[in-house]
């Protein structure tokens, strides 16, 4: 596969501010509530698109606001918003959104919540079309079907081509929406082979009627209409995918949108009357595209300096509202008991003094804290890497809210008996690189370097 080159926001002309942001967002505290209000004050210095375009966002697995501490912090619900209530009004009435699948990365009761909650944020933002993608299936197909039958006849509409239940489509197969003129055929083809669906009933059609697809191509002129598609296959397979299916000489221009691994949005191909591009992931970005017509985008970075925005804000505050109403941390199982009792960290400072004032004196220390202060303290998700062993029996206990923080114990063990007789090893000794990776993994530290990390609170491991 050969990529080829892609023009990003970044300019030298914006590097210089990028920089005294990153600077700034070095000072803050981590996860930090995101700013209400319109954003800061010289907002014309940040990277903001010089002219009307298609937009493409998503794949925000589960992001719905900044995590980790890892510095800067970028993406979330809010931070979007604010990007594109910085666009020049002429530039974004002429634009399109187009947000593609990956809203969530698994099931259960919070990521329905969160589902419902990019739904809402994603029909604020005014997105032209919302193409599920297989991971957005994984909390059931009953949830949907609910939430369908509720749903505003305003809403964005869902959109996926294949995806059907019981051999009927769940969502509609295919769209129609406009972009400077242009009437553009909107569908997805979500890889039958991603093994990712497990649920009896719901399946990926390899070769769907594309029937209705085919006659919307054909514009009243009689001439192609351009083809947007959205797929989660491997970009040589979605690509002989629509060669097979005569969509590649059938449409005037084909723009495929892939999920990809890549973190930033890139392209992947291109070619007369055919561009491919990955849309990024964690919802850290927004791409625009020069479509129809040109063959490259650009990145937007989301960063804390765009500020905070009114609307997407009171969304985060909903879900936030929710997860503490139906009290999801309690219901989070525990399997594995813990490896011995808790003494906690006080047992441990009159041993280890020096190490202990590094402890108090860290992040660490201050980690649920953390939590407390954005609202997010009842999170599982958040809450887990926040306190004493979160998936253990005999570790933290929700009710009692103890032991929180990044204490001594959450990296060597539950240390009574060790605190009794001294001779006695703490069940996890001493730490390593393997041991951090639990918590600072790719998607909440992608910056993460033990060499680096270290010694910010080295006290002999």
């Amino acid at each position: 596969m050969t990529r080829i080159g892609i023009r990003t926001a970044s300019r030298s002309s914006a590097g210089a501010f990028l920089l005294l942001v990153l600077a700034l967002l070095a000072i803050r505290a981590c996860g930090d509530r995101e700013r209400p209000g319109p954003g800061p004050a010289k907002v014309e210095s940040l990277p903001l698109p010089a002219k009307a375009g298609l937009f493409v966002v998503g794949r925000d697995l589960g992001m719905l606001r900044p995590c980790g501490c890892s510095k800067p912090l970028l993406g979330g619900i809010v931070r979007r918003g604010a990007f594109f209530a910085t666009v020049d009004p002429e530039i974004r009435a002429a634009s399109t959104i187009v947000a593609v699948g990956g809203m969530i990365h698994g099931g259960g009761r919070q990521q329905e919540l969160k589902l419902e909650a990019f739904l809402d944020s994603l029909a604020e933002l005014g997105a032209a079309v919302i193409l599920p993608a297989e991971e957005d299936l994984l909390v059931g197909s009953r949830f949907w079907t609910e939430l369908l039958f509720d749903r505003p006849a305003t809403a964005p509409p869902l959109v996926a081509g294949n995806l059907k239940v019981d051999g009927v489509p769940l969502f509609a197969t295919e769209t129609l929406i406009e972009l400077g003129g242009h009437e553009l055929v909107v569908t997805s083809w979500l890889w039958p082979e991603s093994g990712i669906l497990s649920e009896p009933g719901v399946t990926l059609d390899p070769r769907p009627d594309l029937d209705p697809l085919r006659a919307l191509l054909v514009a009243a002129d009689g001439k192609a209409r351009d083809l947007i598609v959205y797929s989660s296959a491997p970009e040589s397979v979605a690509r002989a995918w629509l060669r097979e299916e005569g969509l590649l000489e059938r449409a005037n221009r084909v723009l495929l949108l892939l999920g990809g691994a890549s973190d930033l949005p890139i392209v992947l191909a291109g070619e007369e009357g055919y561009l491919a591009a990955e849309v990024g992931q964690k919802g850290r970005d927004v791409a625009r595209l020069d479509w129809p017509g040109a063959d490259g985008l650009e990145s937007f970075n989301l960063v804390e300096a765009y500020g905070g925005h009114e609307a997407q804000q009171a969304i985060l505050e909903r879900y936030r509202a929710a997860v503490r109403a139906e009290q999801l941390l309690l219901q989070t199982p525990k399997f594995e008991p813990a490896e011995g009792g808790y003494a906690g960290h006080e047992a441990c400072a009159s041993c280890h003094e020096e190490a202990y004032a590094v402890w108090k004196d860290s992040r660490h220390a201050h980690a649920f804290a953390t939590l407390k202060r954005v609202g997010d303290d009842e999170d599982p998700e958040c809450v887990r890497c926040h306190v004493v062993d979160f998936d253990r029996l005999g570790g933290f206990d929700p009710v009692s809210v103890e032991p929180v923080d990044v204490q001594c114990e959450a990296c060597h063990g539950p240390s009574a008996e060790h605190a009794d007789d001294p001779t006695r090893p703490t069940p996890r000794g001493k730490m390593d690189d393997y041991g951090c990776r639990s918590c600072h993994d790719l998607a909440n530290s992608p910056r993460y370097d033990f060499e680096i990390y270290w010694p910010k609170i080295s006290h002999g491991r």
